[in-house]
């Protein structure tokens, strides 16, 4: 056991071959300068176990395009993160993503129907030329963007021994639609080519500190634009005139067949001076006039005639009946 008072440990330096039975629990950091050997003998085989965020299974449900894996505690430097499908894919693509110190994504593209498992491996690589920067978070102002629209793509990046300057980064779009403005961590991306559908475009920015580089993406949908077709109009014949019996609203030219409803006008009544007749109005009159509308004064009546009334003082001489009765005989 050597002293280390500057460190305040104790080191134990093995000169010769050590053998250990049982097991051995290191704390700390174990280094190796030369290969490490696991012996298969009689009884034991030599195996390597690792931790689960070393290697594990992931699922990409049915209907879902990506998933992602989170390590349980934080890595010093990204690893390098080996998938394999269990499953046979005809025509879909996948691919990993979002590398970082505490973790990554599995994609697939388009999805599927059925549940699809993965198999993966995270080793972490300690370079002697220094740790790679790592990609803290992948920004963009819009997840869905029309043509000519700029979004912003941001990469936040930390690298613990290389100066922000001396960072390098480079864009990929896969498919290119569109043009880019920068070349540093923040850039602007405008789409220039149209698209007839909704186009998934996929975002990949690499970071490299001139020995190590990490990459992470980001998908970006492109809406599709409308072809428009020129079409010849549809002439419409019939009447247009809406005063009119036949009328035709999806009529798109006049044809001169309009029907009107025939309108009788009634005589306007004009004032005349009333009609004056003269002659007798008197009923009673002979000549009594029915039309006569203003009496003229000529009414005349019938004279009635008057018998004389006799007179006279000498006595009237009555002969005698025959029955001896004063008067003539009856």
């Amino acid at each position: 056991v050597i002293e280390n008072p500057d460190l305040n440990i104790q080191t134990l330096a093995v000169q010769q071959a050590a053998t250990f039975y049982g097991t051995m629990y290191v704390y700390g950091e174990a280094g190796f300068e030369h290969k490490v050997v696991f012996k298969k003998d009689v009884e034991i085989e030599g195996k390597l176990y690792l931790s689960s965020d070393q290697a594990g299974t992931v699922v990409i449900s049915a209907g879902a395009t990506s998933t992602e894996v989170i390590f349980n505690s934080e890595y010093a430097v990204v690893p390098k993160v080996a998938i394999s499908i269990q499953q046979k894919l005809n025509g879909k693509d996948y691919w990993i993503s979002d590398k970082s110190t505490r973790g990554f994504r599995i994609n697939i593209d388009p999805s599927t129907e059925t549940d699809i498992s993965f198999d993966w491996i995270a080793l972490a690589v300690k370079d002697e030329k220094g740790q790679p920067p790592v990609i803290n978070d992948f920004i963009t102002s819009l997840d869905t963007i029309d043509l000519g629209v700029p979004v912003e793509l941001w990469a936040q990046v930390t690298d613990p021994d290389t100066e922000e300057s001396n960072l390098q980064y480079s864009w990929n779009f896969e498919p290119n639609l569109g043009s880019l403005s920068g070349d540093s961590g923040l850039v602007y991306w405008t789409v220039t080519d149209g698209v007839t559908s909704n186009t998934e475009v996929i975002v990949t920015v690499t970071v490299s500190d001139g020995s190590n580089s990490v990459t992470q993406s980001r998908i970006i949908t492109v809406l599709g634009q409308s072809e428009e077709v020129a079409e010849e109009p549809v002439v419409i014949a019939g009447c247009m005139d809406q005063t009119a019996l036949n009328y035709n609203s999806g009529a798109t030219q006049d044809d001169g067949s309009c029907l009107y409803e025939e309108i009788v006008v009634e005589p306007t009544p004009t004032t005349t001076e009333p009609v004056v007749i003269l002659g007798c109005l008197d009923q009673t009159a002979i000549n009594y006039n029915s039309s006569a509308t203003q009496d003229d004064g000529t009414c005349t009546y019938e004279v009635v005639a008057q018998e004389p009334m006799a007179t006279t003082t000498e006595p009237v001489a009555v002969e005698p009946s025959s029955d001896g009765v004063g008067g003539p005989d009856l």
